[in-house]
């Protein structure tokens, strides 16, 4: 019985929950289910690290340009300030683009829809600002660009934030290893 409810005296987890090939119950499944339960794990790890690593690069985003917004009377080092967001913005634009091949193993997992959609919209609303971002500092000039190109830094920042749940909800699949 310990094997499914634990020992009180001991912290480990128990045999029957433990994650990934290390679970007794797991390998008593055939190799075929095995091999779909792994490429299914594995495919929901790598899309919440890009999540949350689109979520960080986003927000270094908007430090960036807030910053950059503030030094109104140092246009050279405001557009410094931008090409490290450019560059930021383009691999978070990148990673998020990685997104649809990944989600497309998840099928009807809790959440899994809503991860999709907002990471979508997004990877949408960030390769406009990035778009606008380019031409922007190409210009070499600080100017009604760049206010546009922190609204659509939001927008994505927000669309991210409202797939926060589906993240939290496939993270906590990701920990029970199934889908309530």
């Amino acid at each position: 019985m310990t094997q499914f409810v634990g020992d009180p005296n001991n912290p480990l987890p128990t045999p029957a929950v433990k994650s990934g090939g290390q679970n007794p119950l797991l390998s008593l499944l055939p190799e075929s289910v095995q091999a779909k339960a792994g490429k299914l794990i594995s495919a929901v790890e790598k899309g919440v690290k890009i999540y949350r690593a689109a979520e960080a690069g986003i927000s270094d985003m908007q430090n960036l340009i807030q910053a950059a917004k503030n030094l109104k009377n140092d246009p050279a080092g405001a557009l410094n300030l931008l090409g490290d967001a450019l560059n930021i913005g383009g691999g978070t634009l990148g990673r998020l683009n990685a997104l649809p091949e990944v989600t497309a193993v998840f099928g009807d997992l809790k959440g899994a829809a809503e991860f999709a959609l907002q990471a979508g919209q997004a990877a949408n609303r960030l390769g406009g600002a990035v778009g606008a971002l380019r031409a922007g500092y190409e210009s070499g000039t600080i100017g009604g660009w760049l206010t546009a190109v922190g609204d659509g830094v939001a927008e994505a920042s927000d669309a991210l934030a409202n797939g926060s749940a589906a993240a939290q909800a496939l993270t906590g699949w990701l920990a029970a290893r199934k889908d309530k």
